[in-house]
């Protein structure tokens, strides 16, 4: 496996934020570096849109979803 520890996390494409089950952070050895509870990814979702919803402008939008692309590639692609 190539990604582990602090790498899961940095790679937009892998990343899932919160929602890794618990075997999943075992495996990629990132228990410990995300808070414990697992958050579904659709949870995930609804915070991020109300998130974006509360940009007053394009161009707070555009940055919005721009960090969200670098950071978490599968919660963007839900997202938009």
């Amino acid at each position: 496996m190539g990604f582990l520890g602090k790498k899961a996390l940095d790679n937009a494409q892998l990343n899932k934020g919160n929602a890794f089950t618990m075997p999943e952070r075992k495996k990629l050895n990132i228990t410990g570096l995300l808070p414990s509870s697992v958050e579904s990814i659709h949870l995930q979702l609804k915070r991020e849109m109300k998130n974006l919803r509360m940009k007053r402008n394009d161009l707070e939008k555009y940055v919005y979803l721009m960090e969200l692309l670098n950071r978490n590639e599968t919660l963007f692609y839900r997202l938009v």
